[in-house]
């Protein structure tokens, strides 16, 4: 049986097929360098070598870890050093910033040598001196603010114009008058349903959202407790005699709510009378138990 033989041009180790690089040895250039490295063509494993932990950085006073090794320098000190050429931290040069070339005026500079101000206002009137409050320079529509725009309008006016805003004209839903809203409003808006702010104040007392808004600031301020919360307590009626919440909804009626008045911790509701019977014995324990003494029998009556 004949063996096939490797081309001449091809390196001689088996499973390699690279061509070949130096003659006299028959061998690629990776197999001649390890040959020359390691004294054969086998591949060598390597040695695992020790990680070293970088010193610290070359500055006196500095601890930090090397970061570039040819400098044994860290990365604040190397770039301060490619920076500024040392890593000594010298002066700062204090940067001039121009200041506005209006006389008087020493903000800086925004844009064209003038500051911010000067610069909106020369592009609004064309010139930097502040103009007088003229029918000329007031929006022509609700004349409160400076028109910006060339159709004599402010910015607000402007944008109830994208939005097709204009005078609502209707009938008051409190008091039944015809009016017509000073202001514009935007068609998608529900504002402007009420001839005066009295009667949309008159609106929201007749429909109980002030009331119920005050309620629930209430609650939520002096005790940490919404509506809800409360009303399922009173719903379990009175702590004490277990009388029911009032039907008809007036002060006297509602079952109270009962707090610790030292730690303003809510222990739970009461009625009036139990309420004002805690606070006569000025809610201590003894002064009520030496009540329900007397009561039993237990003391001696008095002569």
């Amino acid at each position: 049986m004949t063996t096939q033989q490797r081309p001449l041009d091809t390196c001689k180790v088996d499973s390699c097929d690279r061509t070949v690089s130096v003659k006299a040895s028959r061998l690629c250039n990776t197999h001649y360098m390890r040959f020359l490295r390691n004294g054969t063509t086998e591949l060598l494993p390597r040695e695992p070598r020790p990680a070293e932990a970088p010193g610290p950085c070359r500055v006196d006073g500095c601890d930090k870890p090397v970061r570039v090794k040819s400098s044994q320098l860290c990365g604040m000190h190397y770039g301060r050093f490619l920076k500024h050429g040392s890593t000594e931290l010298g002066e700062r040069p204090e940067m001039e910033r121009e200041t506005c070339k209006i006389d008087g005026c020493g903000s800086y500079v925004f844009c064209k040598g003038v500051c911010e101000v000067h610069y909106g206002r020369f592009r609004r009137t064309g010139s930097y001196e502040p103009q007088p409050k003229t029918s000329d320079s007031m929006c022509s529509f609700c004349g409160t603010r400076f028109a910006v725009y060339s159709d004599g309008r402010c910015r607000p006016c402007k944008q109830k114009l994208r939005r097709g805003a204009d005078h609502v004209k209707g009938i008051c839903q409190q008091c039944g008058a015809e009016y017509e809203t000073a202001r514009k409003y935007a068609d998608t808006s529900n504002r402007g349903r009420f001839c005066s702010p009295a009667c949309k104040a008159a609106e929201r007392i007749a429909d109980g959202r002030a009331a119920e808004a005050v309620r629930r600031s209430n609650y939520k301020r002096k005790y940490g407790l919404t509506v809800e919360q409360v009303e399922e307590m009173r719903s379990k009626g009175c702590a004490i005699c277990g009388a029911e919440n009032g039907e008809d909804g007036h002060r006297w009626g509602n079952l109270h709510i009962d707090h610790d008045h030292v730690t303003g911790k809510v222990r739970g509701v009461l009625c009036a009378s139990c309420n004002l019977g805690l606070g006569k014995f000025q809610d201590d324990p003894a002064i009520l138990q030496a009540a329900i003494d007397y009561l039993a029998g237990a003391l001696v009556p008095i002569p």
